[in-house]
């Protein structure tokens, strides 16, 4: 190996022959020969008086110029000079001794030396030691708290890539890469110390830069990647937090929601390319416990860490600042306010108005508002503001009233309008805040409800129920026609509850008052009162049932309550309950009176039958018997004829036979039928007539029907031996009967119903009466059919009473009411062939044997199979047929008699109990010929049977 100088530098090379460690035997003697020779003086001196300053290398992150006096300031500078080859050892030992203290150890002494005090300043290490020793030496340095910061440089022969790459790994600072010069390593060794230097006195001033923060009372942070990099105790203490809890925290934890957009905003434009200057800002921060805490600060960009940050230094808001923000805000709540907000001149000039005052009047927002308030207001209320309510705002302080302001389009928009006259601390007027609410929408909005009003009015007024709207304390809002209709009070008679009270309920006055705080204390509680039932008084003093109910209050735009009580009149229906129950009550005494009429007449019947079975019953008790059992069936004919009539008129279906009469000789027949009970209850009867013939136009038999319920009514209500008076009169255009007695009389009570069905009077439990109280109604629905009306008088019990019949007058032309009627018994026919079908035997057997004494050829069946079997053999001329079969009923049986064989002509007569004109209408459609109601009057019978003879 040689060493060659060229100009005062060293150049160490290696020859072809010679490796890294060196060579063995006389080669290392020559080479050390050879070394020392080219080592002498003048070119490497041992100690130079004046060493030159040392050269520098151009470095990317330190100018060495500037560092040039701090590393002679340092001078002697301890290196340590770590090489396996003491040749090598000590020639660079003699080259860095002019200006260094040297120390030189090989692979055994490098490591205990370098870990001792006094550390060298730096390291000069072959590579080769360094990784025969796996970089133990690098590692003890690195991981040593003193020793971390000295710099090591290591001496490479041409190393591969690897190599240098793997020495940096393990902690290398800088290479000297063989041939250097000798300039080249002064210069690495004196940068190595600087770095040194440079490095301690980094984390000295760290360390003063930590002390100085801790002392200062002011918080101090630096922001970086958006989270707090560094912070010292006092900014952590203002957030309530500790040193170590807050560094490292999110700013999205720190500062208000509200603030956030607004911070990164000033966080960009601190640390961007064009920071802005600094200044004071104010943000407000969250503290730990979520108390929001306004922060003054000072904010700049600052290089952190090799990076720009943002360094801030903070302190709590003063007041000053809260004022600051009370204002800000102040103006924030202006600018987004709705409402016209405008500052002017004492004497008008517009100074500013604010973006809402700007769109009312539909114009753009100007840079600078020009002209004078009074430009802006209609010319009405120029007058009113600019002369009468600026001078007062400017002596009082305030002034507010009416105005309109003037829009773009000429129209005017009516507001409220307040001047207040802001005063200086001089007392004097510094300007005027004018302010301005659109009164448009609700101007409308109050047509729109005074319409609504209008139309509500109205349609309470047409509800078809009461109905009263009144306001909280009473007084009378509206009220429906329906109050008056049903009353007769006006608005005028009801204006406030209290007029309610004592006129329509007829409360006492010292009630009233007690009527009153209960429904006010109801309409606070906000709760609907429980509808009640009460009596209503009308103006005429009739007293009407109401149900009434009242709704909650409801609130209106004037700040009044709005209370509606609406009820339903049931006075009708209360009536109509009332009267049903009357019908009921009636109409159970009703059927145990028909019970009890029913077994009347079947106790005589009884007996008399009886009679008849006893041996040797002669000829007179015979006949006696026979008479009490015709006059008891006539008496059970006449109560359901009495009943069937009824349900006719009831449903409508009773049909009359009109044609002209003669009244007198209809009362006349009438007289003859109820002359029985008459002369048995020994009445006395007095007729009165018309000369001459009275016309009507009539049903003969049904007024004979009327007068006679009329009759029997009278004698069966006066006692024995009484006096009965029938008076017929002729009236113009009308008829008039009266049926006058001296009996009983009628109860007041029982005077308006005496016509209605089932109603009696009171009447003794042996009921010498009888009748099921359904003659005065009848009397009255035939008279009225007929036309007319029926009237009924009585001063009272015991003093008698008057039935009055009153009826149009008629044509002349009068045939005999009894033209038509069937008299008188009928002749006997003999030679028919008759079938009698009824499912009741005894029925069945007596017709039998009644057609046969009249000389007929009489069968019988009880059902609908054996009356076709029995007719298909007997070939009948006649067939009486119930109709109320059971399983094939007798309409079917009519049908298929019709339809059999030679008896398509069979007469066919209903024999049945079902005797409503639908009945006679649906056995005519059936095939039936004739129509008769149980029980048969056999003289009608008699009269069908002889005509069919006679054809």
């Amino acid at each position: 190996m040689t060493i060659a100088l060229k100009d005062g530098a060293a150049e160490a090379t290696e020859s072809s022959h010679g490796t890294e460690d060196g060579e063995a035997g006389d080669g290392r003697a020559a080479r050390r020969r050879r070394l020392q020779r080219a080592t002498q003086p003048p070119d490497l001196p041992d100690r130079p008086a004046n060493p030159e300053p040392a050269p520098t290398i151009p470095d990317p992150e330190l100018s060495w110029q500037a560092l040039g006096p701090l590393v002679e300031s340092r001078v002697p500078t301890r290196l340590l000079l770590a090489d396996g080859d003491a040749i090598r050892a000590e020639y660079l030992a003699r080259i860095l001794a002019v200006r260094y203290e040297v120390r030189t150890a090989d692979d055994d002494q490098a490591l205990p030396i370098a870990s001792q005090a006094p550390f060298p300043d730096v390291v000069l290490a072959d590579l080769a030691l360094l990784r025969r020793g796996r970089f133990k030496l690098l590692h003890a340095l690195k991981s040593g708290a003193a020793t971390r910061h000295i710099p090591v440089i290591a001496i490479a022969a041409g190393a591969s890539e690897d190599a240098l790459s793997e020495g940096l790994s393990a902690g290398v600072d800088d290479f000297l890469v063989k041939p250097f010069s000798r300039s080249e390593l002064f210069a690495r060794v004196n940068a190595a110390r600087a770095r040194r230097l440079a490095a301690e006195q980094q984390q000295d001033s760290e360390a003063c830069q930590r002390v100085l923060l801790e002392s200062m009372g002011e918080g101090v942070f630096i922001a970086q990647d958006r989270r707090v990099a560094l912070c010292n105790r006092a900014f952590a203490e203002l957030l309530g937090y500790t040193e170590a809890g807050c560094a490292g925290l999110p700013f999205e934890a720190l500062v208000a929601p509200d603030q956030l957009e607004r911070w990164w905003e000033r966080y960009r434009r601190t640390v961007g390319d064009t920071p802005e200057p600094c200044g004071v800002y104010t943000v407000a921060f969250l503290r730990q416990d979520g108390e929001r805490l306004p922060l003054e600060m000072r904010l700049r960009r600052i290089r952190y860490d090799g990076r720009f940050a943002m360094l801030g230094l903070v302190r709590a808001a003063a007041p000053r600042w809260r004022s600051e923000m009370a204002r800000q805000w102040l103006t924030r709540i202006i600018e987004s306010a709705q409402d016209f907000a405008a500052l002017s001149e004492p004497d008008g000039k517009l100074l500013y108005l604010n973006p809402a005052g700007w769109r009312l009047l539909g114009r753009t927002t100007p840079a600078i508002p020009a002209g004078s308030i009074a430009d802006y207001l209609a010319p009405w209320a120029r007058e009113q503001v600019v002369t009468q309510g600026i001078p007062t705002a400017l002596r009082t302080g305030t002034w507010s009233g009416p105005s309109a302001l003037l829009g773009r389009d000429g129209v005017e928009i009516p507001v409220t309008q307040s001047v207040v006259a802001q005063r200086s601390e001089t007392d004097e007027v510094d300007c005027l805040a004018i302010v301005a609410r659109d009164l448009s929408a609700q101007l409308r909005a109050e047509q729109s409800w005074r319409a609504c009003e209008a139309g509500f009015g109205a349609a309470l007024r047409r509800a078809p129920i009461p109905v009263l709207a009144r306001d909280g304390d009473g007084r009378l809002v509206e009220m429906s026609d329906s109050v008056t209709a049903l009353t007769g009070w006006t608005r005028e008679d009801l204006r406030d509850a209290r007029a309610f009270y004592l006129k329509c309920r007829r409360l006492p006055e010292e009630r009233v008052d007690a009527e009153l705080e209960q429904w006010r204390r109801r309409l606070r509680s906000d709760q609907p009162g429980e509808p009640q039932e009460i009596t209503l008084w009308t103006r005429s003093g009739e007293a009407r049932l109401w149900w009434l109910h009242e709704a909650p209050p409801v609130p209106l735009p004037d700040g009044r309550d709005l209370v509606l009580s609406m009820a339903i009149d049931f006075t009708e229906c209360r009536r109509a309950e009332e009267g049903l129950r009357f019908a009921e009550r009636q109409k159970s005494q009703f059927v145990a009176m028909l019970a009890h009429e029913l077994r009347n007449p079947l106790a005589p019947i009884r007996n008399a039958v009886r009679a008849l079975r006893e041996p040797g019953l002669g000829c007179p008790d015979s006949s006696w018997a026979v008479d009490v059992i015709a006059r008891q069936v006539a008496q059970l004919s006449r109560l359901l004829d009495d009943l069937l009539d009824v349900s006719r008129i009831t449903h409508g279906t009773l049909a009359l036979r009109r044609q002209p009469l003669d009244l007198a000789a209809v009362v006349a027949q009438a007289v003859e039928t109820s002359r029985p009970l008459i002369d048995f209850r020994r009445h006395k009867l007095e007729v009165a007539l018309p000369e001459g013939p009275l016309a009507i136009e009539g049903d003969g038999p049904r007024l004979v029907q009327v007068f006679s319920n009329l009759l029997n009514n009278a004698a069966k209500y006066t006692d024995i031996g009484g006096r009965i008076d029938l008076i017929v009169e002729a009236h113009p255009g009308e008829a008039v009967v009266r049926v006058r007695d001296d009996g009983r009389g009628i109860d007041a009570e029982l005077l308006p119903h005496v016509f209605d069905v089932f109603a009696q009077d009171e009447r003794s439990l042996d009921r010498t009466q009888g009748g099921l109280g359904l003659g005065l109604p009848l009397a009255r629905r035939l008279v009225e059919l007929h036309g007319g009306r029926v009237e009924a008088h009585s001063p009272g019990t015991g003093l008698g009473a008057e039935f009055v019949v009153r009826l149009p007058r008629g044509t002349p032309a009068l045939p005999d009411p009894q033209s038509e009627a069937v008299g008188g018994p009928q002749p006997r026919r003999s030679g028919l062939r008759i079938l009698v079908v009824d499912d009741n035997v005894d029925s069945a057997d007596s017709m039998a044997l009644l057609l046969s004494l009249d000389g007929h050829d009489a069968r019988t069946a009880f059902d609908g199979p054996g009356a076709l079997a029995e007719a298909a053999e007997f070939r009948p001329q006649v067939v009486l047929l119930d109709i109320g079969l059971p399983g094939m009923d007798g309409y079917e049986v009519a049908r298929r008699l019709r339809a059999l064989p030679d008896l398509g002509a069979v007469l066919i007569i209903a024999v049945t109990g079902y005797g409503q004109d639908d009945d006679r209408i649906r056995s005519k459609a059936a095939g039936f010929d004739h129509h008769l109601v149980k029980p048969v009057d056999p003289d009608a019978l008699n009269a069908l049977l002889n005509g069919l003879v006679n054809d």
